[in-house]
């Protein structure tokens, strides 16, 4: 039987040091959000998670750079970037069959 495993998404964003919901908007800078700010999953799994960029107004033209994640070991994270929205990625979360039982955090970083 598989044992269950709960991943827990902390994220650090170095371009906003802001904690906002997905309806505000950042006064500079920009700031990144997730769908779901933990998952549990089971050993072997996969899922998919939603990533949206937050722009302030004045950042709407900036160009960013690309998103990093720092996972555990036995915790892989890819991203897709949304070819209409340049904003809105996708996570693909998967563990490896011999992550033990706990709590696991990634962190997530953008630059500018």
């Amino acid at each position: 039987m598989k044992r269950t495993i709960t991943l827990l998404f902390g994220i650090l964003v170095s371009i906003a040091a802001i904690n906002l919901s997905a309806q505000e908007l950042p006064k500079t800078g920009a700031a990144l959000t997730v769908s779901t700010k933990s998952l549990e999953m089971k050993t072997g799994q996969s899922t998919q998670v939603e990533l949206v960029r937050v722009r302030s107004k004045s950042y709407q033209k900036a160009k960013f750079g690309a998103i990093r994640v720092n996972s555990p070991e036995g915790i892989e994270v890819q991203f897709s970037q949304d070819a209409s929205n340049v904003d809105l990625f996708l996570l693909s979360v998967s563990t490896s069959e011999s992550l033990a039982y706990g709590k696991y955090t990634s962190l997530f970083k953008g630059k500018i």
